[in-house]
């Protein structure tokens, strides 16, 4: 009778551990999604790598054009066939996943090339509406802008003091507490 050998977890950093199972460094993972082969790769294993809260809003829009949705754009979900199914499924997931906000831009590289492809899908997808139709995934542009300081804030410090609502950090009169048997007997005692 063979004897199973115990995987030896006994890491000293847990970051090291994570890359080892999740499949190596950030840049890494990314990487390998955007490099993925649609036609041959194991989809569950992008499906996987898809649902980790470390890719961010760049990879996955990347991922989301590789995976040729314009193919199944207009199609009925009945009418796509049983090889591309799958293939279907988890651009939906990925579509889902955008639409709610669950990848966030890289603070450091943005959105970089894919919000132009983004923003040419949007296109399509405005045109679409005026001819009237309406495609399976449809996304906002506000997905795609760019979060900056510098888009919210004004530009000097002396603006931002002023555009700040003091009200909002004001702490509220509370009133002043009655207790249950004042309140009762107040009309007698006066």
């Amino acid at each position: 009778m063979a004897q199973r050998v115990a995987a030896d977890w006994t890491w000293d950093d847990v970051s090291e551990m994570l890359a080892v199972v999740r499949g190596g460094s950030l840049d890494d993972r990314r990487s390998a999604a955007c490099g993925f082969d649609w036609a041959a790769g194991d989809l569950n294993r992008l499906g996987w790598m898809m649902s980790q809260k470390d890719i961010d809003l760049g990879t996955a829009a990347r991922v989301f054009l590789n995976g040729d949705p314009i193919r199944f754009q207009h199609m009925h979900k009945r009418d796509i066939s049983d090889a591309d199914r799958k293939r279907c499924n988890l651009l939906d997931a990925i579509h889902k996943r955008l639409v709610a906000g669950f990848y966030l831009p890289d603070p450091e590289s943005g959105l970089g090339d894919e919000r132009a492809a983004m923003m040419r899908w949007i296109a399509g997808q405005d045109t679409d509406r005026a001819n009237g139709r309406r495609g399976r995934w449809n996304f906002t542009p506000a997905l795609f802008e760019p979060l900056t300081l510098a888009s919210v804030l004004p530009d000097s410090p002396g603006q931002l003091s002023a555009s700040i609502d003091k009200d909002i950090f004001a702490v509220p009169e509370r009133p002043k507490r009655v207790s249950l048997l004042r309140e009762l007997f107040s009309s007698i005692t006066g």
